[in-house]
């Protein structure tokens, strides 16, 4: 299959895709939250949505229509007003996906729009769940807790930890990186952790001793 993007009628390649997924419930029924990245040499789409199913397999077939996504569906910074996407064969490992829809244009309040449609060959994902705790080290099996957020403009509910236990989010309250890594519990070497502070947030990258890798950001809570 040729992975493609559509814009207006002409054609770019995609060069990779991924299809990250979680398991979350959306209005008390179960289903699969996803979020899916494609990029070619000029452009980057992404786009976040839910679907019943509790595994990959489950979204072969199924049809998700966006129409409140906001910031969750865009291309190259310009975001879709309404999106189809369409799902093809799905397993644990790879997905074939469609994707049509509308774009905004590039003016600020332009009422123009752009066509869009793609074909996507996306590996599958699943989200990583902290297993430690990213200060102490501790196990978080016993921590999970109901997270609720917008996907795609719908309100999802997924179980999950948070990568601090909540003794260490209590106790340590400083502004600083991780210490160790929330998938092994390995400490960080020093030369494995990168990263950059302001007075209100902290952004990181961090390698483990076993190659596990994480990044993002801390923010002090207003």
């Amino acid at each position: 299959m040729r992975a493609f993007l559509r814009i207006d009628g002409d054609d770019f390649d995609l060069r990779g895709a991924r299809l990250v997924w979680y398991q979350a419930r959306c209005e008390e029924d179960e289903g699969i939250a996803f979020q899916l990245v494609t990029h070619g040499s000029k452009n980057l789409l992404h786009v976040a949505g839910w679907a019943p199913g509790f595994s990959p397999e489950d979204l072969s077939g199924a049809e998700v229509t966006v129409t409140d996504a906001g910031p969750d569906a865009a291309l190259d910074g310009r975001l879709f007003g309404m999106l189809l996407i369409r799902f093809g064969r799905v397993d644990g490992a790879r997905a074939i996906i469609s994707v049509d829809g509308d774009i905004q244009g590039l003016e600020p309040g332009s009422e123009a729009r752009s066509q869009v449609a793609a074909d996507i060959d996306a590996a599958v994902v699943a989200a990583t769940i902290p297993a430690f705790c990213n200060r102490c080290g501790t196990s978080l099996a016993d921590e999970a807790e109901e997270v609720a957020e917008i996907v795609g403009g719908r309100l999802v509910v997924s179980s999950r930890p948070r990568p601090t236990c909540r003794n260490c989010a209590t106790t340590q309250t400083e502004l600083a990186p991780p210490r160790r890594c929330s998938t092994c519990g390995d400490e960080y070497d020093a030369d494995g952790i990168d990263w950059q502070s302001d007075e209100h947030s902290v952004a990181y990258n961090c390698t483990c001793p076993q190659g596990h890798t994480v990044a993002g950001t801390t923010t002090l809570a207003a």
